[in-house]
């Protein structure tokens, strides 16, 4: 039994409440998710932060944690449990409210603000970053990522925390090739989308070894670390590709609304074929410089709105063409 992956999830079935019209598949996990979230409630600290655990406490294989567990895990108010716990709060509120629960909603989201209270209070050093307990002063890539999509820091404070993490390559806790997940979200939520492409080295060095499926962790970790060179958990990219260099992002549960954000990065051409449930959403664009134009197209049953800088336009059913300047 591996406890956060009870809190991954919850999370999942958020992912698939914004992606997918189907409350009533939702609603059958509403016990399940507040059996997972009495159980860490019952496992934490009159503070909030999470207490003592048994059984396994790793997340994946961040580098340098001792067999894939955060220290203090198994003593008590370890941050990284703690900021997942209360990211997994937000997303519960999310999926109550959704479901007609707000009270029940309101709740999930004042336990996790005070998780993140007692987490700023406790574990915050004097640079910004947070430690991996009161007591343990180490910082590492991972708890830092969870803290931005937590939201214990927010706002211009969160961008630069996030513009710090990426580098240097051999932090304490690094991300193994799973927790890039992590990272991209977090890019996307500070606005430094266009950091995405710089970060998916590890994949160009499986393709140029000649791979055609994923490592388990990053080939610059060594050979003697793989256990497998097939694993689904390292496909995130592929979801990123639309998220992030499409922004193609539901604003709404069920993806019955959609805004579309692209952020070219160092490319010059976008074209997606990107599988909505009402159908196909289309894209082929081409950037030079601060113009953006070409031809999308949208399923019928899906309010969707192009967003390029200051522009944002309501576009309709079918394929249009889009010129936009920055």
């Amino acid at each position: 039994i591996i406890p956060s992956y009870s809190l991954i999830w919850i999370d999942q079935v958020y992912d698939y409440m914004l992606w997918k019209d189907d409350k009533a598949f939702i609603a059958g996990f509403e016990l399940g998710i507040s059996n997972v979230l009495d159980w860490f409630e019952k496992n934490s600290l009159p503070n909030g932060m999470t207490g003592k655990l048994d059984w396994w406490c790793a997340l994946a294989w961040p580098r340098h944690y001792n067999n894939g567990e955060p220290p203090k895990v198994l003593e008590g108010s370890n941050t990284l449990y703690s900021l997942h716990h209360a990211y997994t709060l937000r997303h519960a509120a999310a999926i109550l409210n959704y479901l007609g629960k707000p009270v029940q909603a309101a709740e999930c989201v004042r336990k996790a603000d005070q998780i993140c209270k007692s987490v700023n209070l406790l574990c915050k050093n004097q640079d910004g970053f947070y430690t991996e307990s009161p007591d343990n002063k180490q910082v590492s890539q991972i708890t830092n990522l969870l803290a931005i999509l937590a939201e214990a820091v927010r706002g211009e404070e969160a961008k630069q925390l996030m513009l710090k993490l990426p580098e240097p390559k051999d932090w304490f806790g690094q991300i193994d090739l799973f927790l890039h997940l992590y990272l991209f979200e977090a890019m996307n939520k500070t606005g430094l989308q266009d950091q995405f492409i710089p970060q998916l080295s590890e994949w160009q060095l499986m393709k140029d070894r000649g791979m055609t499926t994923f490592a388990e962790v990053p080939l610059e970790w060594g050979e003697e670390n793989q256990r497998s060179e097939c694993h689904p958990w390292s496909t995130s990219p592929n979801y990123f590709f639309f998220r992030t260099i499409c922004g193609i992002q539901p604003s709404s549960a069920g993806h019955k609304t959609v805004e579309i954000a692209p952020i070219f990065g160092e490319l010059i051409q976008i074209k997606a074929v990107y599988p909505h449930h009402l159908g196909n959403i289309e894209l082929d664009l081409k950037r030079n410089g601060l113009i953006v134009e070409g031809s999308v197209t949208i399923p019928e049953g899906i309010k969707a709105s192009f967003i390029w800088g200051a522009h944002k336009t309501d576009l309709k059913p079918g394929r249009q063409r889009i010129k936009f300047e920055k």
